[in-house]
């Protein structure tokens, strides 16, 4: 749902009942499919309803010889192989929704295999969220995506991914297999926090 190839996207979901899978680079919710050119941006805004969305990909495809893998993103921005990832702006204040990747995140900025990661805006200001991660995108090859994040109003925000079959858990910085992870500056004014992976710049 959202943008076509390469696409941006700006999208607002104030009611209903949402369920939206993918499996591809495109985000489920959000911002088009790229390959070599950079993906789709995203601004989206969840004021209500009922969300559900998953994106299954893990794409494998060579590049100087080496095999990569990409995932995409359930809800925000879309991915990529040879262009850096894009960046994102969610911002819920109300409803109910769920959010996973199975190799990126829940909610975020697009990934990359060969440069860096997508950075991401998170505002949660109302409502319940769970999430297998939220924050910058990941990258095989470059630095991982950094991640701006705010929680408050008394939001609610789990980070799981039992009983899916997700790689990655946690919120912030974007992860990166051989470069340096992202940064994260995450504030929380108000409502809860409880992830079972690491909170805080991505892995590196």
């Amino acid at each position: 749902i959202g943008a076509g190839g390469n696409g941006y996207c700006q999208m607002e979901i104030s009611g209903g009942e949402v369920i939206a899978h993918c499996n591809g680079t495109g985000a489920a919710i959000g911002g088009g499919i790229g390959w070599n050119a950079a993906a789709g941006k995203a601004d989206i805004l969840i004021s209500g309803g009922k969300i559900y969305a998953e994106n299954h990909a893990r794409i494998t495809a060579a590049k100087d010889g080496i095999n990569h893998t990409v995932g995409g993103v359930a809800i925000g921005s879309g991915s990529t192989f040879h262009s850096s990832g894009s960046d994102g702006t969610v911002t819920i204040t109300g409803g109910e929704v769920e959010a996973y990747g199975a190799y990126g995140n829940g909610i975020g900025g697009g990934n990359s295999s060969s440069y860096a990661g997508g950075g991401a805006t998170i505002n949660i200001t109302g409502g319940t969220v769970k999430a297998n991660s939220i924050g910058g995108g990941n990258s095989a090859k470059g630095a991982g995506g950094s991640a701006t994040i705010t929680i408050d109003n008394d939001a609610n925000v789990r980070l799981t991914k039992e009983g899916t079959d997700c790689d990655f858990c946690g919120i912030g910085g974007g992860n990166s297999l051989s470069g340096n992870g992202g940064k994260a500056t995450i504030t929380v004014k108000s409502g809860t926090i409880n992830s079972d992976g690491s909170i805080g710049g991505g892995e590196g």
